[in-house]
């Protein structure tokens, strides 16, 4: 029991110095809750800092934002206040690009300024400006309008749709010229036709041709002789009858 009850001294005795030393430490280093200003190497108090964050908050964030604010809305007034005259320019405008530009009166681009790219306004005007010189369409020639390349595109595809009607109508014509010449009784299926024939003709002729030179052949050793008995007959004394000679 003695050394238990020591035991438990000397635990008390090191939980005391424990807690001795986080009480030191925690009022050595406590933090200053104060509205204390900062002197000298002392700092400010945490409430004092605190406050001073707030006034900064309020003198450089809060009411700047607010003025910035009225500052947009006034601008935004303003140009709210000019956009029924503008809708109506813009309108007008729509129209003549829809319908009213011409080869002598045509389309131009708005001027816009080099470093925003923006269209430049006219002073005191709902208006913007525009180049001088006519805006060019894709052939180089001054754009007219909407309305005029509606007309332009409709005139082509029907030019297009009778062209391609005329070819339907020739490749139908050489359809029927081809059937015609390959059908059953075609030029090219009757020029066979012909060329066997003239095949069979010359065929036909090779002995003819045969006949006809043994003829020939015969009758000119016919004649000789016939010469030759005409010609005996003379020597004889007698006479050759003309007219019923061949």
């Amino acid at each position: 029991m003695t050394f238990i009850g020591k035991l438990l001294v000397f635990l008390n005795l090191a939980l005391s110095l424990i807690l001795a030393t986080v009480a030191f430490g925690l009022y050595a280093n406590r933090l200053d809750w104060t509205s204390t200003p900062a002197k000298g190497d002392q700092l400010a108090g945490l409430l004092a800092e605190r406050e001073q964050e707030y006034k900064d908050v309020c003198s450089y964030g809060l009411r700047p934002a607010q003025l910035r604010k009225a500052t947009a809305f006034a601008s935004l007034t303003a140009v709210e206040s000019r956009r029924p005259e503008e809708k109506k320019w813009y309108a007008t405008q729509l129209v003549f690009v829809d319908k009213g530009a011409t080869d002598a009166n045509p389309n131009r681009r708005l001027l816009r300024d080099p470093n925003s790219k923006q269209p430049i306004p006219v002073p005191n005007k709902p208006e913007l400006r525009f180049d001088a010189n006519p805006a060019l369409d894709a052939l180089k020639k001054p754009m007219q309008a909407l309305d005029f390349y509606q007309r332009e595109y409709d005139n082509t595809l029907t030019a297009i749709v009778e062209q391609a009607k005329t070819l339907e109508a020739a490749a139908k014509r050489d359809e029927v010229a081809t059937q015609k010449m390959v059908g059953e009784k075609g030029l090219h299926n009757r020029l066979a036709i012909e060329k066997t024939k003239q095949d069979r003709l010359d065929e036909e002729k090779l002995p003819l041709r045969t006949e006809w030179i043994n003829t020939l052949n015969g009758l000119q050793l016919f004649q000789q002789r016939r010469k030759g008995l005409e010609a005996r007959i003379r020597e004889l004394g007698g006479k050759v009858d003309i007219a019923q000679r061949p």
